[in-house]
């Protein structure tokens, strides 16, 4: 199981993911976030192989230049190199093709030709580019993402400062690894795109930004306790009724 998602906010674009693979019965943790070139982040979920083919060919392929490529014109790059692998992997495949496992999905996030973007290319090779303000989910934990995005609606992501985004998001991914019930895994792999470039946060980074959610949380319950107790005070009780009155 695996979750990558990409939100957009004020800046620039976070983008998160869980470190669980799964190989027939063997779970370990690593990376999922990876960098094409200055400017992209991307990830994937699906089959090892198949990401370890796409990652290789990408390099070959678009590991320079995509820096100054509109998102419009590296769609049609990415998917030159992305489809043909996607319809090799199919083809290897010697089970049923409806539960195909070297099936994969992928999330690109970059910082082009002047502008922030989200891209999406799903199991079948379809193709989505997301506006600037948007927010994007692959993976079977895929769901989740989303149910993410609708928990941090109140904070109003695109116009959140960067910093606090990428705080709202690890927390938001927290709690679904820690509830999800099986095939999500800590740590969380955490990446920036901004105008400057790309920015993958190492574990101490990772580390100080797990610290800023736990005391987000303090401090909602805090508030919320606060304001409960505030308004429970001005509230009147409720008069007793009178006898024989409905």
């Amino acid at each position: 199981m695996t979750l990558i998602v990409a939100a957009a906010c004020k800046g620039g674009i976070v983008v998160a993911a869980d470190s669980q693979v799964t190989m027939g019965s063997v779970r370990f943790t690593t990376p999922k976030l990876r960098r094409l070139g200055p400017r992209v982040i991307w990830g994937s979920a699906g089959d090892v192989g198949t990401t370890q083919v796409i990652e290789h060919e990408l390099q070959k392929h678009l590991g320079s230049g995509v820096e100054d490529a509109s998102i419009h014109d590296l769609r049609h790059k990415l998917l030159d190199v992305v489809n043909p692998v996607q319809r090799e992997a199919l083809g290897r495949w010697l089970g049923s093709s409806a539960t195909n496992p070297l099936r994969s999905s992928f999330l690109f996030a970059g910082h082009t030709a002047g502008h922030a973007w989200i891209f999406r290319i799903n199991l079948m090779g379809e193709s989505t580019i997301h506006s600037p303000d948007d927010f994007s989910a692959i993976g079977s934990g895929e769901a989740f993402g989303y149910l993410a995005r609708a928990s941090l609606a109140h904070y109003d992501l695109p116009n959140t400062d960067l910093d606090l985004a990428s705080v709202l998001l690890y927390r938001a991914m927290a709690d679904i690894i820690r509830t999800s019930a099986h095939g999500l895994a800590f740590p969380i792999s955490l990446g920036q795109v901004t105008a400057e470039g790309v920015h993958l946060l190492g574990e101490h980074e990772c580390q100080r930004i797990e610290r800023d959610s736990n005391y987000i949380g303090e401090l909602e319950a805090e508030v919320v306790r606060n304001v409960f107790a505030e308004t429970s005070r001005r509230i009147p009780p409720p008069e007793p009724p009178v006898p024989g009155e409905r």
